[in-house]
Order: C-alpha cells, then sequence, then structure tokens
C-alpha cells in the first residue's frame, strides 16, 4: 500500500493532498488562502514565509487522522523562481517569482550584461539574489533556497537546504544537460557560494520526517520523504498519460504550455528568449512557455467589469457569477473579430510589454467579443513562444489549472489552437498529487 503525503506551496494558496499511488485515487484534500503577500512597492513581490508555514500546519492538521496514520512517504512542490534566505531558525521574506525590482532598478539591463546572465529575467532567483547583493542584503544570512526547499529542510531537521534539479533550473545559471550551477556567472554577480543550497537529482535527496513535525502534524516520526519538486514538473506527473503524446497546459495564476522531451530533441531546438528547458523526470526535459499573465488576465476583465458597474451606480454580481456570464458570451461570441494580446504584466523575456487590444470596429467591442479574444489570446501566447515542430505527433493536450477546469471558453479554444482533444487533469491539486506520487518511487 502505498499512501502519499503530497504537500504544495503556491503564489496564493497551500495545498495537501493524501493520494492512493497505487489506486490513482485522491483519498483527502485540503486547500486554504496562504494570505502572505506583505505590501511592497509596485515592483517588488515579497511574501511572510511565517504566514505560509502556519497554514501549511493547519491544512494537514485539518486531514482525516485515520488516511494520516497510513501514509507511508511525503512529496514537496510549491512555487518555483522565488527565493528565500535563512539562517537558523531566521528567515527572510521570500521573494517571489512575481517580483520585478530588477527591472525597476535598472538593474536587469546591469546583469544581463554579464557573460552567461543574459537569460535571467525579474523574479528568477539569480536575478532577486543579485539585487540583495547589490544592496548588501546578504552577509547575514547562511543558505538561499526555495521556499518549498526550505520546508523540505525544517520537517526533515536537516542543517542546510537541498535543492533538486527542477528548483536549480528555476533560478537561472544551471546547465540542465550538465545539471550543475554556472559558478562564473554567479560569483560574477558578487553572490556569496557559500549560502547555495545542495543539488539532488528529482526525486532523491530524501530525508526523513522529524519527531518535531511527526508529533505537530499527526503523522509517524521518520517517515521518508523526497527533495521538493518545481510544481511544474510535480503537476505534469499527476497528469500524465503518456509524456511522449502529450502536450501539457496550465493556466492558472499564471500559465505554462510544456512538452516533454529528450536531451537529444532538446539539442536540436532553437535558442529562444521566450522558452526555457527544465529538468524533468528519468533524464529527460521540459521545453516550457511561461508568460506571466495567464489566469490573471482573465480575473483582469473581471475586475475590470466589476469596477466600471461600479463607476456607473450599478451593484455587481458575485465574482463567480462574473466569470460564469462572461465564460457563457465568450462561448456565444466564439469567432471574435477582435485580437487580444494579453501581456498586461511584460514577460520574462521583454518586461516592457503591455496588453493589446486590436481591430476594433464600432460594433465589435462587446464582452463576449472581448471574453473569446482573451481566451485565444492567453493560449496562443503561450503556442507562439516555441516552434511549431516540437508538438509534431502529439496526440493530446492535457489541461488543469483552475482557469481551464471552470472555463469552457478557454478549453475550447486550447482546441481551436491545437487541433487536439482536450483532456482535463483528473486531480483537482495537480501539484501536490504529482509530489505524493514521486515520493513513492523514493
Amino acid at each position: 500500500m502505498n499512501i502519499a503525503l503530497g504537500i504544495d506551496i503556491g503564489t496564493t494558496k497551500a495545498a495537501a493532498v493524501i493520494y492512493d499511488t497505487e489506486k490513482n485515487l485522491l483519498l483527502a484534500s485540503v486547500s486554504r488562502d496562504t494570505k502572505a503577500d506583505i505590501p511592497c512597492a509596485d515592483s517588488r513581490h515579497e511574501q511572510d514565509a511565517s504566514k505560509i508555514f502556519i497554514t501549511i500546519d493547519e491544512i494537514i492538521g485539518a486531514l482525516d487522522p485515520a488516511l494520516k496514520s497510513k501514509i507511508t512517504s511525503i512529496g514537496v512542490t510549491g512555487q518555483m523562481h522565488g527565493v528565500i534566505l535563512s539562517a537558523g531558525e531566521k528567515v527572510s521574506p521570500l521573494v517571489t517569482w512575481k517580483d520585478a525590482r530588477a527591472t525597476a532598478s535598472g538593474r536587469l539591463a546591469e546583469i544581463n550584461a554579464k557573460q552567461g546572465c543574459e537569460k535571467l529575467r525579474d523574479g528568477f532567483g539569480f536575478t532577486s539574489l543579485a539585487c540583495l547583493a547589490a544592496e548588501g542584503k546578504l552577509a547575514e544570512w547562511t543558505s538561499a533556497s526555495t521556499i518549498h526547499d526550505l520546508l523540505f529542510t525544517r520537517i526533515c531537521a536537516l542543517e542546510t537546504p537541498t535543492c533538486d534539479w527542477t528548483n536549480a533550473a528555476s533560478w537561472g545559471l544551471f546547465d540542465v544537460f550538465k545539471n550543475r550551477w554556472d559558478f562564473d556567472a554567479i560569483r560574477s554577480l558578487n553572490i556569496p557560494v557559500r549560502l547555495l543550497p545542495r543539488l539532488a537529482a528529482p526525486g532523491t535527496g530524501a530525508g526523513k520526517l522529524s519527531q518535531k513535525f511527526a508529533s505537530k502534524w499527526g503523522l509517524k516520526p521518520g517517515i521518508p520523504i523526497a527533495a521538493a519538486l518545481g510544481d511544474n514538473q510535480a503537476s505534469i506527473l499527476a497528469s500524465s498519460f503518456s509524456t511522449e503524446e502529450e502536450i501539457y497546459l496550465t493556466v492558472g495564476t499564471g500559465a505554462q504550455l510544456s512538452v516533454v522531451v529528450s536531451k537529444g530533441l532538446a539539442q536540436e531546438l532553437p535558442s529562444s528568449p521566450a522558452m526555457e528547458l527544465r529538468p524533468f523526470i528519468n533524464g529527460q526535459l521540459l521545453a516550457v512557455s511561461a508568460p506571466l499573465c495567464g489566469g490573471q488576465a482573465f480575473a483582469w476583465l473581471v475586475k475590470s467589469l466589476a469596477g466600471f458597474m461600479k463607476d456607473i451606480g450599478v451593484e455587481a454580481p458575485a465574482e463567480a457569477q462574473l466569470y460564469a456570464r462572461l465564460d457563457e458570451l465568450g462561448m456565444r461570441s466564439f469567432d471574435s473579430p477582435l485580437t487580444l494580446k494579453p501581456s498586461f504584466l511584460g514577460e520574462r523575456h521583454a518586461p516592457a510589454l503591455r496588453g493589446e487590444i486590436e481591430n476594433i470596429g464600432l460594433n465589435d467591442f462587446a464582452l463576449g467579443n472581448l471574453t473569446s479574444a482573451l481566451a485565444y489570446g492567453i493560449i496562443m501566447n503561450m503556442r507562439s513562444m516555441m516552434p511549431g515542430w516540437v508538438f509534431k505527433g502529439r496526440k493530446r493536450v492535457i489541461a488543469s489549472g483552475n482557469a481551464m477546469r471552470k472555463l469552457s471558453i478557454m478549453r475550447a479554444k486550447a482546441e481551436q489552437i491545437f487541433s487536439l482533444p482536450i483532456v482535463l487533469s483528473g486531480s483537482k491539486e495537480e501539484a501536490a498529487c504529482g509530489a505524493a506520487i514521486l515520493s513513492t518511487k523514493l
């Protein structure tokens, strides 16, 4: 019997699942908003780690004790790219993937001018560390890690963080073919290499649940725990039938389009600032396009509509009703004449980009047309960042994330763009389930 606990630290919420990996069955799931955002200047995005860890304690505490008694392994995953600093029990704020201080301060251009640092973007771990180094804010810390690496370190009672290749690559300055840091580039940014976590292959680096956290969570001590995995890779593990035949499309707060490729095929891909190569399991890689605006773009339309109604003195319906109504209108206006480019937050490779609406006529600027064009634009933006031939031979699109699950127009536009059937992932908390699945392979 393989019953695993999976923990996912997302950008807005944390989730915990209990998953039967033999039956591919989700037995229990609890999620909760972390409410961890720290008020910052517009260009910065930081979170309070203590609020995140408290939320994790709460959601695991809410799981059925009878099911928790059957857990035989634990997997951890979370939001990639971000970085948190620690020194013993003391921790810094988490600088997340949404942070854009490097561009706002003008430092990103200086960073990109360094040899080997050309592809670093806002929100990448080493970009954030370079900014903190320039501000003189690294001296007091002994370790740097992702937030989920830090959780793994704490619940295993380890002295220093372990970072698997999926998370290491999300920081930048990591060779995905040789699986090692680019130390020369890191030193050129005045980042002390003493801060870097120990590297481990995905699904390895196992620790054991400490007595402290076993007591806190109501679990048995000594349960094996896999080193934390990136949430992109974890979601694919939970939803995959055959990696060689599938395209993986996730639209949550952000968005990701992923294809599993061999290292040989990956070396044939053209170099592109809009596409990343990320480590996967079993020596494979992911080709990924990851725009900054995914579900956030749809939230923009909902919030704008509610704001317009308020401005003219009309009470707006509940947010869920607005989403449902826009979805219905979008399906009715499926062949919208509008073109909408949803780069409202810029893109990692082009921070100055902004959204555009084109081809507006006197009778075209209707909510249905806007919704349809927005859904098409979100998915086509991802599709256009990757060469078309990488999708050849794929037979289905595996869709995940709340926007894909809840909005018919998003699924319909994905089917239109890829000319392939759309299969919704069977798990509601894909990343947490994927982490649970990987943990049973220890």
